[in-house]
């Protein structure tokens, strides 16, 4: 299955208003596609390795294909990325 990857954290703005956007994108999507949360506070090491620099940070995944990193909060944009990019 394609995966969504969402950086986020307590203290941003933008991440707290995305996060009840993407839960239910998650339950729209939940046979289709798998949905992680990462929290930047608690995971440094995997932010490191991911090089998310900036919050929130969205990496959709798709099978056998590159990811597309986006950055900031807009739920829009991501439901069609997920629409035209992993569900295809």
């Amino acid at each position: 299955k394609p995966v969504v990857i969402d950086f986020w954290a307590t203290w941003c703005g933008p991440c707290m208003r995305l996060i009840p956007e993407m839960e239910k994108m998650a339950e729209k999507y939940k046979d289709q596609v798998i949905f992680l949360k990462v929290n930047a506070d608690k995971e440094k090491e995997l932010c490191s390795m991911f090089n998310v620099v900036a919050l929130p940070t969205l990496f959709f995944i798709p099978v056998g294909g590159k990811p597309i990193i986006e950055t900031g909060a807009m739920p829009e944009k991501y439901e069609q990325i997920i629409k035209d990019k992993l569900l295809k």
